[in-house]
């Protein structure tokens, strides 16, 4: 499968992060965009985890209520996310400041107030910052391609990233993309471009510090939910928490 987890969201994967908010960060600078075509019950749950943490005026949703154009997404496709992403952003090619954060909604939920999300980001000394799996998708041989990892989670997930809005713009413009083109394989072959990847500072989250993919990690990860909040999963296998979980 090539989904994965939730800036703090849920699903068959699941991540999470747990922090304290020493410096406050304003809301106007972080837009959090997802796609969305029809209003599943997994949609239903992103809107919830979005509304528990307080910043639904921060969230953006792209395609609701129109027909998908992305393919079938149990293989490859996706495409039409990033076209609609290019769209969304062109506006803010220019903006080195605003921070953009993307998940997808129908295996997503967030587990963190926003703030505490971009503060973590903000560790990584990255202009972009991707989820990371176990498995690699689309294209098993691109494998040994990879910048060599020798804890944590190895490989990209776009099912979740965030950064710098010119930055995202600039790596959403690299190429031109179809609809039913594979979005997964498209930001694999940013990160695999050297050149982009240093150019745009792209990081993996490799110890699921901000999403954590539950792909084949399902037995490594812990989701307690008491009342209507839910507390970070923990990473048992790399004894991190993570802000955001999907699958």
């Amino acid at each position: 499968m090539k989904h994965f987890f939730i800036l703090c969201f849920i699903s068959i994967n699941c991540f999470l992060v747990r922090m304290t908010v020493s410096d406050n960060i304003d809301p106007l600078d972080v837009l959090t965009l997802t796609v969305a075509s029809n209003r599943t019950d997994g949609f239903e749950r992103y809107l919830r985890s979005v509304r528990v943490y307080g910043f639904e005026n921060n969230v953006m949703i792209l395609g609701l209520d129109k027909p998908w154009k992305g393919g079938n997404m149990k293989s490859l496709g996706g495409g039409y996310k990033i076209n609609l992403l290019k769209k969304a952003l062109k506006k803010f090619k220019d903006d080195e400041k605003k921070i953009i954060l993307f998940t997808d909604s129908y295996d997503v939920i967030f587990s963190s107030k926003l703030e505490e999300i971009v503060k973590k980001f903000k560790t990584f000394d990255a202009r972009i910052v991707f989820g990371a799996e176990k498995f690699i998708w689309p294209d098993k041989s691109l494998a040994s391609k990879y910048p060599k990892v020798y804890h944590g989670e190895a490989y990209l997930n776009s099912g979740g990233f965030i950064g710098y809005a010119s930055d995202v713009y600039a790596i959403l413009n690299d190429k031109k993309i179809d609809d039913t083109d594979d979005d997964q394989l498209y930001y694999t072959n940013v990160y695999l471009n050297e050149n982009l990847r240093k150019k745009n500072k792209i990081k993996l989250d490799h110890k699921c510090e901000i999403f954590q993919n539950l792909h084949g990690s399902i037995r490594n990860n812990l989701l307690i939910e008491c009342g209507c909040q839910i507390h970070p999963a923990i990473t048992l296998s790399q004894h991190a928490s993570s802000l955001l979980s999907s699958k």
